[in-house]
């Protein structure tokens, strides 16, 4: 299991964390930081998945599907994703749990179900994919960006 991961994931899996009311700046920066996590699916899905970059950190790192990119190679991406009308994807972000570690950083865990349109005329959905998210965000300027998202399938077909 990837590092980066797991030091997040038992980041926001921490019990005293986990047990109390959050503080207010808590919940104004889960509020910024989930509605970024919302918003990079969204963008992707609804075909502007470039409007999302100005909402990583020029220092971003990331796996995605095992491969690591840094923000260069997530500019790539979404220009491909958006350059590509054709596919109509929906991701389902779920189980979003967030810590913020200072005033300036914070990170979070979630699932992320994918769903792929198809020419199958079967009634009913099935996700694609499953995957375990964890994502580093950061305070720059007063505002909060992407700085590190981890995004693993653990279950679904192969592709």
């Amino acid at each position: 299991m990837n590092a980066d991961f797991v030091l997040i994931r038992d980041s926001v899996l921490e019990d005293e964390v986990l047990s109390r009311l959050p503080t207010s700046d808590e919940i104004a920066a889960r509020w910024l930081c989930q509605n970024l996590h919302y918003a990079g699916f969204a963008y992707t899905d609804f075909g502007v998945a470039k409007r999302i970059l100005k909402f990583y950190a020029q220092s971003f790192l990331g796996v995605v599907d095992g491969v690591e990119m840094d923000f260069e190679g997530r500019k790539a991406a979404a220009e491909t994703r958006e350059s590509n009308k054709e596919r109509k994807t929906r991701h389902v972000a779920s189980n979003y749990l967030f810590r913020l570690v200072d005033s300036n950083s914070a990170c979070a865990i979630s699932i992320v179900s994918l769903y792929l349109e198809d020419d199958c005329t079967t009634v009913g959905v099935t996700p694609l994919v499953l995957a375990d998210c964890a994502e580093r965000y950061v305070k720059e300027e007063g505002i909060w960006r992407i700085s590190y998202r981890y995004l693993e399938p653990v279950a679904g077909a192969p592709r």
